[in-house]
């Protein structure tokens, strides 16, 4: 069969074709019949592969992100050692609720110290509550030379606790420098303190979370065994979870339980015992008048 032969068959006239024609013919739409089945058998899995494809990506990134981590752990324990460290020398710096009266006086004794007057040296009366500070302003007014007033802000910025000066006004009144400014100290937050501002507890808040003395058996059952386990001054390390939300406890003193006499609760029994008695005998005269 040549190509002139292939050139006469007709479509109209498959039925007559030779076998060669017929069987290339079959084969072709079998061939496109099995392609056509296969791209929609596995076009589903061919975009299940595509997504495992890209899953695998991203595992790859975080599982070298991770290990780069954990090369690293010692490295980042030692930052954070380091950063807890810098934290605590400037906590240092802040006083506490004492010792403000102190740095008050080592403000007010730098400005006399330069020969500088005080024409107003007045601390506010309420202090800015932050998280773990509170923030008291000083108005000041102050009068002298400009070299004096120069030193005066030296000798407070090398002060040993934290104090700033802001919003400096330097005025020439009638010959004489004058320094308006509002000077600012920081102090770190009592304990009692943190707890009336971030506890939750409406029985324990308002007295800086102080539950008094208590058995562990006054609380539920998490509170209890934390409560237990911690020595005498210590904090839990981590947080206490319970229905109630969340607690941090700390055990400041531990004394024995001591149990009372019986002549110490006799009038207390004395008195259960008989409202108990008046109780049956009245529920008995119930029963007799058919109440």
């Amino acid at each position: 069969m040549n190509l002139d032969d292939l050139r006469r068959l007709s479509l109209h006239d498959v039925g007559n074709w030779p076998m060669l024609p017929k069987a290339l013919v079959l084969g072709a739409i079998f061939f496109v019949i099995i392609g056509i089945g296969a791209f929609f058998d596995w076009k589903d899995q061919w975009e299940t592969l595509g997504r495992a494809e890209g899953e695998e990506v991203t595992l790859r990134e975080q599982y070298a992100q991770k290990k780069a981590k954990a090369i690293n752990f010692d490295a980042y324990r030692a930052q954070l050692s380091e950063v807890e460290q810098s934290f605590g020398a400037l906590v240092k710096q802040l006083p506490n609720r004492s010792e403000i009266d102190a740095l008050l006086t080592d403000i007010n004794q730098a400005g006399l110290g330069r020969g500088l007057q005080f024409e107003l040296f007045r601390p506010s009366p309420q202090e800015k509550m932050q998280d773990f500070y509170a923030e008291l302003p000083i108005k000041i007014k102050i009068t002298g030379t400009y070299h004096d007033m120069g030193a005066f802000a030296s000798d407070v910025a090398q002060l040993p606790r934290i104090v700033t000066l802001n919003d400096l006004q330097i005025a020439n009144e009638k010959g004489t420098l004058s320094l308006d400014a509002e000077a600012r100290t920081f102090r770190y937050l009592d304990d009692d303190e943190i707890a009336k501002q971030r506890s939750k507890d409406p029985g324990s808040k308002d007295r800086g979370g102080d539950l008094d003395w208590a058995a562990p058996g006054n609380f539920v059952k998490p509170f209890s065994e934390a409560m237990v386990k911690l020595p005498k001054g210590k904090f839990t390390a981590q947080p206490v979870q319970t229905q109630f939300g969340w607690h941090v406890i700390e055990v400041t003193d531990i004394r024995e339980a001591k149990i009372p006499g019986f002549d110490e609760v006799k009038p207390q029994l004395q008195q259960r015992l008989q409202a108990q008695n008046l109780d049956a005998y009245f529920k008995e005269l119930r029963a007799k008048g058919g109440l």
